[in-house]
């Protein structure tokens, strides 16, 4: 393989990784290792002015896709990434 088509694949990759908006790293928000946290999470969407839904720029109430629904909850009105059921300790089985 030719180092221009190296650079071009790596290029691409880079171009589509998701940038967190917790921690500016390179992966998805709602797996941030990071800021786990759901309030602190929402804590930094209220500081940055982003919305609870879809994490755009705009507040929940306008949110085209307010009824989106969480897929860990199956409620609605707030991302994956700030569900508070990530937030409970795993059953044991015992």
């Amino acid at each position: 393989m030719s180092t221009v088509r190296k650079e071009q694949q790596l290029a691409e990759y880079l171009l589509n990784l998701p940038l967190c908006i917790f921690c500016n790293e390179f992966h998805k928000s709602e797996n941030c290792e990071e800021v786990r946290s759901t309030v602190d999470r929402i804590e930094i969407l209220l500081i940055k002015e982003l919305c609870l839904v879809c994490m755009s720029h705009h507040t929940s109430f306008y949110c085209p896709r307010r009824e989106m629904i969480c897929s860990l909850c199956n409620k609605m009105n707030h991302h994956v990434a700030i569900c508070y059921l990530k937030d409970k300790p795993a059953k044991d089985g015992n």
